[in-house]
C-alpha cells in the first residue's frame, strides 16, 4: 500500500497520498500537543463529502472549502510548528552531536540505541522502537559526561535547551559571525551551519496521479483540486515559499 503497488488502489490512497488518514491524524495531533490551533480543520467535513467513484476516493463540490481548510492546516503547521526557528535550532544541535560523534567513533561510554546511529549500521526494528524521546533524553544526559569537550557541550546543549541563535543574513554578518565564533575557541565544523526549508502544502502529480485530490463536481466531472481551487491554484502558482538561516551559539 505504501508503495502503491497494491491491488487495491484506494488502500494506499486512504493512508499514503495526499488527503490521507496518516495527515489528518498527525495535523490533529500535533495541533493538540503544541497547544496551537493551526492544525485544525473540519475532517468530519471532508470525510462526510467524500465519494468512492471507480476504485477511486474523490471529494465532492461541496466539500472544496473544507480540504482548502485542511490545505491551509499543512500550509501553517509547517511554517509556525515544525519550520519555527526554536524546533530547527533543536534539530540542527542534535545533528551537530551525532555528527561529532560519528566523527571521534563510537565507545562504550555512548548507550547501546546509538550505536547504529553513530557507525552507519542498520537499525533493528526492535531498536528502532525503542529510540523514543525517553531514550534519547537519557542518552544525551549520559553523553554530558563525555570526554570529548564537544560532545559534552552539544549532549547539554540539547538536554538543557541551551539552544543556537540564528540569523537570515547570508552575507556580511556571517562572515562577522564566524569570525566571532573562531576567536571564542568555537570549532566552525559543528557550531555553524545553514538550515534551508521549503514547504508545498500541496503539490499534484502530472497525468492522473491517485495521490493527487480529485472533486466531483455537481456535473459528475473529476477534476484535480488545484482545477476546482482557486486559492490551491494560487498555492501552486505563487511564488515559493522558503527559509534559509545560519545557526550558532550565542555571542
Amino acid at each position: 500500500m505504501i508503495r502503491h503497488d497494491s491491488s487495491n488502489p484506494l488502500l494506499s490512497q486512504l493512508i499514503s497520498s495526499q488527503l490521507d488518514a496518516d495527515r489528518f491524524d498527525y495535523l490533529m495531533r500535533d495541533a493538540y500537543f503544541t497547544g496551537t490551533k493551526y492544525g485544525d480543520f473540519d475532517m468530519e467535513r471532508i470525510l462526510r463529502t467524500m465519494r468512492v467513484v471507480d476504485g477511486r476516493l474523490l471529494v465532492k463540490e461541496s466539500g472544496v472549502h473544507a480540504v482548502e481548510n485542511y490545505i491551509m492546516a499543512r500550509y501553517h503547521m509547517y511554517w509556525q510548528v515544525y519550520y519555527h526557528p526554536v524546533a530547527r535550532s533543536y534539530e540542527f544541535i542534535i545533528h551537530m552531536l551525532f555528527k561529532r560523534l560519528k566523527d571521534i567513533g563510537y565507545d562504550d561510554s555512548i548507550i547501546p540505541l546509538f550505536k547504529a546511529l553513530v557507525n552507519n549500521e542498520e537499525l533493528t526494528l526492535d531498536n528502532y522502537f525503542k529510540l523514543d524521546e525517553y531514550a534519547c533524553s537519557y542518552g544525551f544526559s549520559c553523553l554530558v559526561d563525555h570526554e570529548d569537550s564537544i560532545v559534552s557541550d552539544l549532549a547539554r546543549r540539547a538536554r538543557d535547551r541551551d539552544l543556537f541563535e540564528y540569523s537570515n543574513d547570508e552575507r556580511y554578518n556571517n562572515r562577522k559571525i564566524r569570525n566571532q565564533l573562531k576567536k571564542q575557541g568555537y570549532d566552525l565544523n559543528y557550531y555553524w551551519g545553514k538550515d534551508e526549508v521549503e514547504q508545498n502544502p500541496y503539490k499534484p502529480y502530472s497525468g492522473d496521479s491517485e495521490e493527487n485530490i480529485w472533486i466531483l463536481d455537481d456535473d459528475g466531472r473529476e477534476l484535480e483540486l488545484s482545477n476546482a481551487s482557486n486559492i490551491v491554484y494560487s498555492l501552486i502558482h505563487g511564488p515559493k515559499k522558503d527559509d534559509a538561516k545560519v545557526f550558532f551559539p550565542k555571542l
